[in-house]
């Protein structure tokens, strides 16, 4: 079910600071090219990623005789190792104009578009330009540190759980999410947008939020 800016804490408790802080289809840039670049879809980031990842892990397998120990825990890092960076990066450098106010124009390019219009839902994720050359990072990363074989079945297992998180980034703003995590996860990623930016920088899980005192306590309408 579609849901104008996401659901649970849209009924009844934000809608009147969603209209104040929304601000739809921002402009990033004069060139029609360069802007068309800063949108993407759905269809398109998962049928992008979800092969590349999993074409990575087969490439992985397919570059020696990895020991099932060895790619089952390649493939568990790969999917734990999202956790932290994904808060990292919305902490440290998507909010990075907090501590250095000459960054707010890259800020708002990467992420601050999606808080000026939480509902748009071309950039609830981020867009191949974007994601592409991180993913080439960590990938020669992996490959430095694990070597070939490891390396690509630890980046296609990072890719697919990056894909998880883009996919209940869209829905926290574009759907209901169902069941009681659904319901709690997407309030948790709400209460950053429309409570306090400061805090809730998980999609995925509360996790840091909690071990980084970045949880709001209390009752999460308040």
């Amino acid at each position: 079910m579609r849901s104008s800016v996401g659901g649970p804490l849209s009924r009844g408790t934000m809608p009147s600071r969603q209209l104040r802080q929304t601000h739809p289809h921002a402009r990033l840039f004069k060139n029609d090219l360069l802007e068309r670049l800063t949108h993407t879809r759905l269809t398109i980031t998962i049928g992008f990623w979800f092969p590349v990842s999993c074409g990575e892990i087969a490439l992985g397998l397919s570059q020696a005789q990895l020991t099932s120990a060895s790619t089952i825990g390649a493939l568990a890092a790969g999917l734990a190792a999202w956790v932290p960076v994904e808060y990292l990066l919305h902490r440290f450098v998507f909010h990075l104009d907090r501590w250095i106010p000459a960054a707010a124009r890259f800020c708002f390019v990467m992420h601050g578009c999606h808080h000026a219009d939480p509902s748009d839902a071309s950039r609830d994720m981020m867009p191949l330009v974007g994601s592409t050359p991180i993913m080439c990072v960590v990938l020669a990363c992996s490959i430095l540190s694990f070597g070939p074989a490891l390396g690509f079945v630890f980046v296609g297992a990072f890719g697919l759980a990056y894909l998880a998180y883009d996919v209940m980034h869209h829905g926290c703003h574009q759907w209901s999410l169902p069941g009681r995590i659904g319901t709690y996860l997407q309030r948790h990623h709400l209460l950053h947008h429309f409570r306090d930016d400061a805090r809730h920088f998980g999609v995925t899980s509360p996790l840091c939020d909690w071990l980084f005192g970045t949880l709001r306590m209390g009752r999460p309408d308040e």
